[in-house]
């Protein structure tokens, strides 16, 4: 198992990742939003070559089961971190079924800390939907610490 920079060969495989984890995100979690597989395609073409953003694939003989995707964003200008007025975010983590349980999440994660650190942030977000409790347990595991609640309403 190899854990590297996604590159433009791996598109679909990361598309399809990507469809996967929103079939699991939807259905089994209630999230109210639809992804575009043209438009995700499109935008991350963009994050791929972005320097403010990572998107890290785990590829296992020869197929990818599992990415990380990682970026780097301003905080509100009323707000600094330890002076920093930037923030990381664990946009994305996703491992195939057959590669969970392995660890592999972890290193994923670790990974991604490992360039956030390196692009000299000191803080780290990751959005998780409020009935994952199993991203909760295994962010929580990790650190992370519960912030705020995100709320909606469809009008």
């Amino acid at each position: 198992m190899i854990i590297r920079k996604a590159e433009e060969r791996d598109m679909e495989s990361l598309l399809d990742m990507y469809d996967k984890m929103y079939e699991i995100l939807c259905g089994e979690y209630g999230y109210p939003f639809e992804l575009s597989r043209t438009d995700n395609r499109e935008v991350l073409a963009v994050q791929m070559r972005s320097k403010l953003c990572k998107v890290l694939v785990a590829e296992d003989n020869g197929s990818l089961v599992g990415f990380v995707h990682t970026s780097i964003s301003k905080l509100d200008r009323r707000f600094t971190f330890k002076g920093q007025r930037v923030i990381g975010r664990i946009d994305d983590i996703y491992v195939s079924g057959e590669a969970r349980g392995s660890g592999l999440a972890q290193d994923l994660l670790e990974k991604a800390e490992e360039w956030l650190r390196e692009e000299g942030i000191e803080i780290v977000e990751s959005y998780i939907l409020d009935r994952n409790e199993r991203s909760l347990r295994f962010h929580q595991k990790d650190g992370f610490q519960i912030l705020s609640k995100r709320t909606y309403k469809v009008l």
